[in-house]
């Protein structure tokens, strides 16, 4: 789960429904997460400062997308627009296998 108040990702233990980690983004507000096919990576979309859709009250620094390693809790990668770019807004994402 993302907050994009606090700009991290929360891992959720679903029997419990407990907190158990907090990933944190430093600036950057998350918005949609997406997991790889073999749930060895999340995907989160980062808002940037200009969204183009339409005003909001959360907006980051960088839009792009944050890989997250799964396992380790750990972004392992960012992926940004092209260069230029200021208005990107990431808001869908759907993650498939290429074979």
């Amino acid at each position: 789960m993302v907050n994009q108040v606090t700009s991290n990702a929360q891992v959720i233990d679903p029997r419990t429904r407990a907190v158990i980690a907090e990933i944190p983004f430093g600036g950057k507000t998350p918005d949609i997460v997406a997991m790889s096919p073999d749930s060895r990576f999340a995907f989160i979309t980062l808002r940037g400062p200009n969204p183009v859709t339409m005003p909001h009250l959360a907006v980051g620094e960088t839009p792009g997308v944050a890989v997250l390693d799964v396992r380790t809790r750990k972004q392992v990668r960012l992926l940004e627009p092209a260069k230029g770019d200021a208005k990107s807004d990431f808001h869908g994402i759907a993650v498939r296998l290429l074979q």
